[in-house]
């Protein structure tokens, strides 16, 4: 999707519950009863496939001189899959299954900052694979060549 602004941010949220019994006065343990994940960034560059990724969907049409984007109508988006790569590919994230549904708020200026394209993508669990992965080292990896 190309340049971001401030980069990218991944949180996973977990929600829990504790477990109540009437002899005790403290919780004697807690169940975790959901999770949640969100994946933010803003897009620097301003092209029909990006509005197209921020607007789950839509159609890009083309002639001679222009480009247009379509929204998606209601009830058409589409989830899609996100990886993002750390510059060294030393790391990686895999989100397989996810959907924009953050607001896009683009605000134009005489100077910077840049026009942006904002998106926060929910994560969802697929059939039969977990929502992400993550790829790095086991061993901590020394960037400073000592």
């Amino acid at each position: 999707m190309g340049y971001t602004e401030k980069g990218t941010t991944f949180t996973r949220g977990v929600t829990a519950t504790d477990i109540d019994v009437a002899e005790e006065f403290y919780s004697i343990g807690e169940v975790i009863t959901g999770y949640t994940g969100t994946i933010d960034f803003a897009l620097s560059q301003m092209t029909a496939e990006n509005m197209s990724i921020a607007f789950n969907g839509g159609t890009i049409t083309t002639n001679i001189v222009d480009v247009y984007f379509d929204p998606p109508a209601a009830g058409a988006e589409v989830y899609a899959m996100l990886g993002w790569q750390s510059n060294d590919g030393t790391e990686r994230y895999i989100w397989r299954k996810v959907i924009q549904t953050g607001a896009t708020a683009t605000s134009r200026q005489k100077v910077l900052p840049q026009a942006l394209i904002p998106v926060s993508f929910k994560m969802f669990k697929p059939p039969s694979l977990q929502p992400f992965r993550w790829m790095g080292s086991i061993t901590p990896i020394n960037r400073a060549g000592v």
